[in-house]
Order: structure tokens, then sequence, then C-alpha cells
């Protein structure tokens, strides 16, 4: 989410270069409509500007179907999808603060299945 789309795309080409048995990478990103703001579900108006002067704004955001075809060109597969609101530890507590943020879990091609 802090990194342009063509910063994504080249780190996770580069990383598939890496010569292990086996390589997951386990990260989060922003689900938002495309044509929204990238941000947290009901997040405050400040929060952008907020995120902006800590010099972390969030410039990529993806959806769940997009995801997923997006990473085989780049060499990752098995995209599994976490919701983080939907995990058991968070589920119900409003003060978390994650709604729209997600988490992925991919395996680079050629490497055992998750």
């Amino acid at each position: 989410m802090y990194l342009p789309e063509v910063a994504v795309a080249d780190l996770l080409r580069s990383l598939a270069k890496v010569h292990t048995p086996r390589t997951r990478i386990v990260a989060s990103w922003m689900n938002t409509t495309p044509g929204d703001p990238i941000g947290f579900v009901g997040q405050s108006r400040r929060i952008p500007e907020w995120l902006r002067r800590r010099g972390e704004p969030m410039l990529w955001s993806s959806t769940p179907v997009a995801l997923p075809m997006f990473l085989p060109e780049l060499r990752w597969v098995n995209a599994r999808i976490i919701d983080i609101a939907e995990m058991p530890s968070l589920k119900g507590n409003a003060s978390y603060g994650l709604k729209g943020e997600q988490l992925v879990v991919v395996e680079r091609v050629g490497t055992k299945s998750l």
C-alpha cells in the first residue's frame, strides 16, 4: 500500500529470483474499489494527511479478484487472501481500525503448495 504499483511489481519480480528451495511472502494490502480513495473503511478524513506527513501515503491498492490475477505474471502463485477484520482474534473488536486492510500469502512459482 505504501509503494506504487510499478515498485510492487519490481520488488516481487526481484524476490522471485531468490535462490531458495521454497519462498513464501506474507504481505498486507488495501482492498479498495477502483476509483475510491485508498484507506481504511470508515477512517477519519484526517488520516490520509497524517500518513502523508509521516511519509507513509497509501499509493496502491487492489481487490480480492484483481490481486490474484496480478501475481502469476510476477512468478507468484497460490494466493491466499485473509481479511484481517475476519481474523478470530479481532472479530467484534471495533477498536482495531484495520477494516479494508487484508493479507495475502503467496509462493514463488515452482515451490510446494501452501
